[in-house]
């Protein structure tokens, strides 16, 4: 709905939509790219272009970054348990950060021989 109303008439509606849009983070960039796909006026098209670029551009937040850091501890521990884990993180967002990193892991522990 947000994606559609970066089309509204009234500067308002675009207006809010573009900050609800963001206060999503990286969980819009999904629907983002699925509008700028589609049939968008060019203001929409600007604000969802400029709203992917500054979702890109996040620093890591306190908790983002101790999620982060929770994936190295579970890469490093490459228990079973800590490969289920990671298999239930990559199937999150498919765009978001913490699922990509959770997929690059869990190819890397593939790549690694076979521990005795």
């Amino acid at each position: 709905m947000w994606v559609k109303d970066l089309d509204a008439d009234r500067y308002k509606v675009r207006e809010r939509a573009t900050m609800e849009l963001s206060r999503l983070g990286e969980a819009a960039t999904p629907v983002l790219r699925e509008g700028l796909a589609g049939n968008l006026s060019p203001e929409a098209h600007r604000r969802a272009e400029r709203l992917l670029a500054s979702l890109s551009d996040l620093p890591l937040s306190g908790e983002r970054l101790a999620a982060f850091r929770g994936l190295a501890v579970l890469e490093s521990a490459d228990t079973l348990e800590a490969r289920d884990l990671l298999q239930s993180l990559a199937a999150g967002l498919p765009e978001a950060r913490l699922t990509l990193e959770a997929r690059a892991i869990l190819d890397r522990m593939r790549k690694r021989p076979e521990r005795p």
